[in-house]
Protein backbone atom coordinates (compact mmCIF):
# COMPACT_ATOMS: atom_id res chain seq x y z
CA UNK A 1 0.00 0.00 0.00
CA UNK A 2 0.94 3.29 -0.92
CA UNK A 3 1.67 6.56 1.09
CA UNK A 4 -1.52 8.16 -1.54
CA UNK A 5 -3.49 4.94 -1.02
CA UNK A 6 -2.94 5.32 2.57
CA UNK A 7 -4.34 8.63 2.39
CA UNK A 8 -7.37 7.60 0.95
CA UNK A 9 -8.21 5.32 3.29
CA UNK A 10 -7.96 7.12 5.64
CA UNK A 11 -11.03 9.55 4.39
CA UNK A 12 -10.56 12.50 6.32
CA UNK A 13 -7.44 15.51 5.55
CA UNK A 14 -4.36 14.77 8.29
CA UNK A 15 -4.01 18.25 10.66
CA UNK A 16 0.00 17.04 10.23
CA UNK A 17 1.37 15.32 7.63
CA UNK A 18 5.36 15.16 8.19
CA UNK A 19 7.81 12.77 7.42
CA UNK A 20 11.43 13.02 9.02
CA UNK A 21 14.79 12.12 7.76
CA UNK A 22 14.36 8.44 8.07
CA UNK A 23 11.46 8.14 6.10
CA UNK A 24 8.96 7.90 7.89
CA UNK A 25 5.88 9.73 7.83
CA UNK A 26 3.83 11.36 10.92
CA UNK A 27 0.15 11.61 10.24
CA UNK A 28 -2.03 13.47 12.84
CA UNK A 29 -5.68 13.77 12.36
CA UNK A 30 -7.09 15.85 15.22
CA UNK A 31 -6.73 13.77 18.78
CA UNK A 32 -5.49 10.32 17.04
CA UNK A 33 -2.06 10.32 16.17
CA UNK A 34 -1.30 7.82 12.85
CA UNK A 35 2.58 6.89 12.61
CA UNK A 36 3.48 4.91 9.50
CA UNK A 37 6.47 4.18 8.11
CA UNK A 38 7.11 3.99 4.61
CA UNK A 39 10.25 2.68 2.44
CA UNK A 40 12.38 4.32 -0.37
CA UNK A 41 9.60 3.55 -2.81
CA UNK A 42 6.78 5.17 -0.44
CA UNK A 43 5.57 1.53 0.28
CA UNK A 44 4.10 0.92 3.43
CA UNK A 45 6.27 -1.45 5.62
CA UNK A 46 5.36 -0.39 8.97
CA UNK A 47 2.52 0.73 11.12
CA UNK A 48 3.08 1.55 14.38
CA UNK A 49 0.11 2.94 16.21
CA UNK A 50 -2.99 4.66 15.74
CA UNK A 51 -4.89 2.22 12.73
CA UNK A 52 -4.69 -1.06 13.07
CA UNK A 53 -6.23 -2.27 9.98
CA UNK A 54 -3.25 -0.42 8.14
CA UNK A 55 -1.04 -1.77 10.30
CA UNK A 56 -2.05 -5.38 9.80
CA UNK A 57 -1.55 -4.48 6.01
CA UNK A 58 2.09 -2.94 6.77
CA UNK A 59 2.95 -6.20 8.47
CA UNK A 60 1.69 -8.32 5.62
CA UNK A 61 3.80 -6.01 3.06
CA UNK A 62 6.99 -6.60 5.26
CA UNK A 63 6.37 -10.30 5.32
CA UNK A 64 6.19 -10.43 1.35
CA UNK A 65 9.69 -8.15 0.85
CA UNK A 66 11.26 -10.55 3.16
CA UNK A 67 10.26 -13.59 1.43
CA UNK A 68 11.21 -11.85 -1.91
CA UNK A 69 14.30 -11.08 -0.90
CA UNK A 70 14.97 -14.33 0.61
CA UNK A 71 14.21 -15.94 -2.45
CA UNK A 72 16.42 -13.19 -4.50
CA UNK A 73 19.51 -14.20 -2.49
CA UNK A 74 18.23 -18.30 -3.02
CA UNK A 75 18.79 -17.51 -6.51
CA UNK A 76 21.73 -15.41 -6.37
CA UNK A 77 23.53 -18.52 -4.64
CA UNK A 78 22.00 -21.07 -6.88
CA UNK A 79 23.47 -18.91 -10.09
CA UNK A 80 27.03 -18.38 -8.24
CA UNK A 81 27.23 -21.91 -7.26
CA UNK A 82 25.93 -23.20 -10.83
CA UNK A 83 28.96 -21.00 -12.56
CA UNK A 84 31.54 -21.72 -9.89
CA UNK A 85 31.07 -25.93 -10.64
CA UNK A 86 31.12 -25.01 -14.46
CA UNK A 87 34.69 -26.99 -15.47
CA UNK A 88 37.13 -24.18 -17.07
CA UNK A 89 37.57 -26.14 -20.43
CA UNK A 90 33.72 -25.46 -20.62
CA UNK A 91 34.19 -21.83 -20.10
CA UNK A 92 36.81 -21.02 -21.94
CA UNK A 93 35.19 -23.52 -25.25
CA UNK A 94 32.16 -20.89 -24.57
CA UNK A 95 33.96 -17.70 -24.83
CA UNK A 96 30.51 -15.78 -26.54
CA UNK A 97 28.93 -16.45 -23.17
CA UNK A 98 31.67 -16.03 -21.09
CA UNK A 99 33.77 -13.40 -21.27
CA UNK A 100 37.62 -13.89 -19.87
CA UNK A 101 40.73 -12.06 -18.79
CA UNK A 102 43.94 -12.77 -17.32
CA UNK A 103 44.65 -9.96 -14.38
CA UNK A 104 47.98 -11.31 -12.43
CA UNK A 105 48.01 -14.93 -11.98
CA UNK A 106 44.70 -15.35 -11.86
CA UNK A 107 42.05 -15.62 -14.76
CA UNK A 108 38.72 -13.74 -14.42
CA UNK A 109 35.54 -14.93 -16.03
CA UNK A 110 32.27 -12.81 -16.32
CA UNK A 111 29.09 -14.16 -16.91
CA UNK A 112 25.78 -11.98 -17.69
CA UNK A 113 22.99 -14.15 -16.02
CA UNK A 114 20.51 -12.37 -18.36
CA UNK A 115 18.55 -12.51 -15.01
CA UNK A 116 17.74 -8.68 -13.72
CA UNK A 117 17.77 -10.25 -9.84
CA UNK A 118 21.53 -11.89 -10.58
CA UNK A 119 23.06 -9.55 -13.26
CA UNK A 120 26.64 -9.96 -14.02
CA UNK A 121 28.78 -12.73 -12.03
CA UNK A 122 32.75 -12.37 -11.88
CA UNK A 123 34.56 -16.09 -11.37
CA UNK A 124 38.25 -15.94 -10.69
CA UNK A 125 40.22 -18.84 -10.50
CA UNK A 126 44.20 -18.83 -9.24
CA UNK A 127 46.86 -20.75 -10.00
CA UNK A 128 46.26 -23.02 -6.43
CA UNK A 129 43.09 -23.91 -8.42
CA UNK A 130 40.14 -22.04 -5.70
CA UNK A 131 37.64 -20.79 -7.29
CA UNK A 132 35.62 -17.28 -6.10
CA UNK A 133 32.61 -16.03 -7.78
CA UNK A 134 31.79 -12.43 -7.27
CA UNK A 135 28.67 -9.99 -8.39
CA UNK A 136 30.23 -7.80 -10.70
CA UNK A 137 30.72 -4.40 -9.36
CA UNK A 138 32.93 -2.17 -11.97
CA UNK A 139 33.34 0.26 -8.37
CA UNK A 140 34.74 -3.03 -6.54
CA UNK A 141 38.66 -4.38 -6.40
CA UNK A 142 40.05 -4.89 -9.66
CA UNK A 143 36.97 -3.43 -11.13
CA UNK A 144 35.07 -5.96 -11.14
CA UNK A 145 34.45 -7.59 -7.86
CA UNK A 146 31.87 -7.05 -5.15
CA UNK A 147 30.30 -9.35 -2.88
CA UNK A 148 31.94 -12.77 -2.88
CA UNK A 149 28.86 -15.73 -3.57
CA UNK A 150 31.19 -18.80 -3.83
CA UNK A 151 33.81 -20.53 -3.79
CA UNK A 152 35.63 -23.38 -3.87
CA UNK A 153 37.71 -25.96 -5.69
CA UNK A 154 38.47 -25.48 -9.46
CA UNK A 155 36.64 -28.33 -11.73
CA UNK A 156 39.31 -28.94 -14.56
CA UNK A 157 38.18 -31.24 -17.25
CA UNK A 158 41.50 -32.82 -18.21
CA UNK A 159 43.51 -32.66 -15.19
CA UNK A 160 46.95 -32.45 -16.45
CA UNK A 161 49.04 -35.50 -16.07
CA UNK A 162 52.31 -35.67 -13.82
CA UNK A 163 55.48 -37.44 -15.43
CA UNK A 164 57.93 -38.86 -13.29
CA UNK A 165 61.05 -40.24 -14.06
CA UNK A 166 63.03 -42.11 -12.01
Amino acid sequence: MSYDEVKKVMDAKPTTDERDESGYYTLQYNVSTVILGFDEKDKLNQGIEGAPQIAKQAQAAAKKSKEESSNNRNTIAGFAQSFGQKPVEKLQRMSMVYTSERIGDNMYYIWDTGNKTVGKLVRVDDPQRFTTVYRYDENGQDGLLGKQLYSGRTIMNNPQKVYIYQ
